[in-house]
């Protein structure tokens, strides 16, 4: 009977201070080569775009400029690099794109993908419109980082709802 309680109580303690929950997905705008987020922020302002025709043009000059929109889950000691597979996904649009960067250092798995290439997949249908038309200037863009790996036979998923800004 004692053992018994003793259990539960410690089977209650791991649950409610999380030990036995995977560690949540970190994002941010820059990222160590060891997988440490090191600025959280995911607002990102671009100067110096050149509009020209279209919005393609306007994805692509915020491409070249280089910003990523970074991950990093850490407790993946046991996870082998070759059964991840992350995407960012747009709700609204339905769109996605996988990690354009994945790497494994330890037990972190962190990588990123380029703000202009999650532009350019989320709104295919947009790029051909003039630069003067629909404006990406200063707007919020829903994404989900959505994490799916192997341990063992069985499958797993982390995933991680956040906006991120974009102004030119």
């Amino acid at each position: 009977m004692n053992r018994t309680i003793i259990s539960c109580a410690l089977c209650a303690i791991f649950l409610i201070t999380g030990c036995l929950v995977a560690d949540e997905i970190k994002t941010g705008s820059m990222i160590s080569r060891d997988g440490v987020i090191t600025d959280r922020s995911t607002s990102y302002a671009f100067n110096g775009i050149r509009t020209g025709n279209n919005i393609k043009r306007v994805f692509a000059d915020i491409y070249f400029k280089g910003d990523m929109l970074c991950f990093s889950t850490d407790d993946m000691r046991n996870i082998s690099l070759e059964t991840v597979d992350v995407t960012f996904f747009h709700p609204p649009s339905g769109h996605m794109l996988k990690a354009e960067r994945l790497e494994k250092n330890g037990s972190c798995i962190w990588g990123f993908s380029l703000v202009g290439s999650l532009l350019e997949a989320f709104f295919p249908d947009e790029l051909e419109l003039p630069a003067s038309g629909k404006s990406f200037r200063n707007i919020d863009i829903p994404v989900v980082i959505d994490m799916k790996y192997k341990s063992g036979d069985k499958n797993f998923s982390r995933k991680k709802s956040l906006s991120f800004h974009v102004s030119y």
